[in-house]
């Protein structure tokens, strides 16, 4: 199989778990020979990577519009070839860029969405969603009506320890 360009796209102003998530999945991505990048606000763990600092989640129209370009711009000179959200506002930002482009874009699901009319006609999150528990995937089935073949239960993989000794000590 062929290298695979991945960028990972944040909405991150403090350490959640889908930063860790995100810096696993770049490790082993990197580990197997793919070349992996990342947009997001913030980073706070260590990355083999540079971050490419974006206000993802900034809600103005102007910074989107400003997103919107900056992204596109990206994702055309890298030759990106899967858009990783692990956001609401990168869902948003991803969706809205790559419908003129031939990028595929894939959505960790990390939380409970907000659920409404537009998101049960309109799937903004890509063609598969990778969901950390089943709360989800009856979430995304039941109320926002995806199709169960583009859901995926995986609960997060990172390894906790590592963590939770770095907040211990801190303490």
């Amino acid at each position: 199989m062929g290298k695979i360009r991945v960028l990972h796209l944040l909405s991150q102003l403090e350490l959640t778990g889908a930063e860790v998530y995100a810096q696993q999945l770049i490790q082993f991505q990197k580990e197997q020979g793919h070349e992996p990048y990342i947009i997001s606000d913030r980073i706070h763990v260590p990355l083999p990577i540079p971050l490419h600092s974006l206000p993802v989640s900034i809600k103005s129209r102007q910074v989107f519009k400003r997103n919107k370009l900056y992204l596109k711009k990206f994702l055309i000179e890298k030759k990106i070839d899967v858009i990783h959200c692990h956001s609401r506002a990168a869902v948003r930002l991803a969706n809205s860029t790559r419908k003129s482009l031939q990028v595929a874009m894939i959505s960790t699901i990390h939380g409970r969405q907000h659920s409404s009319l537009g998101k049960r006609f309109f799937d903004s999150y890509g063609e598969y969603k990778i969901l950390i528990c089943e709360n989800l995937q009856y979430q995304f089935e039941h109320e926002l009506k995806s199709q169960p073949g583009s859901l995926r239960v995986l609960r997060n993989p990172f390894a906790t320890s590592i963590y939770l000794d770095q907040t211990t000590n801190n303490s």
